[in-house]
């Protein structure tokens, strides 16, 4: 028998809009949310950090920074396994991983962490790198992981029934 598939990872191309979806999605739940988001902020100088938040947005950390030069990107995997491990303990109600990719691929405690909530019941509602590499090929295919890819054709309509298949979860 099947197991149930308590987990929905979005993914496509970049900028394609999952994250956006993803938010549009929650603005419609009342639902507890614990785990974590990213995002990235440019600063003046054309450096942009990558900065992982808490879900319920009370803390945060730069976790890298992507200079505007030939400089290669510059990953803190002590964020992500201090930090970041953090985010996915002690938690509640829907488990937000928004977004998983190449950065914590080398991070053993944070990889840790994604699968100890993978394996659990939490239902958890992310967005997970178009990317091959051992760690992302695992959440894909993690048993309880039912992933959708996103394109611009298809994010307005995946609105409701992502929104759908997450309530469906919840109850």
């Amino acid at each position: 028998m099947a197991e149930e598939k308590r987990h929905i990872f979005l993914t496509g191309n970049r900028r394609v809009g999952k994250t956006f979806l993803l938010q549009r999605v929650l603005s419609e739940l009342s639902v507890p949310l614990s785990g974590f988001t990213t995002s990235w902020k440019e600063e003046e100088n054309g450096t942009s950090a990558l900065i992982l938040s808490r879900a319920d947005g009370t803390e945060s950390a730069v976790a890298a920074y992507r200079y505007a030069d030939d400089r290669p990107r510059q990953v803190f995997e002590e964020v992500f396994e201090t930090f970041g491990a953090a985010c996915l303990t002690d938690l509640q109600g829907l488990v937000l991983m928004d977004e998983l990719g190449r950065f914590e691929s080398s991070t053993e405690k944070f990889r840790s962490c994604v699968f100890a909530v993978l394996d659990s019941d939490l239902p958890v509602l992310g967005v997970v790198r178009d990317a091959e590499n051992p760690f992302l090929d695992a959440v894909r295919s993690h048993p309880k992981t039912e992933v959708i890819s996103v394109t611009k054709e298809n994010r307005e309509e995946l609105v409701f029934a992502v929104r759908k298949k997450i309530k469906d979860i919840l109850t």
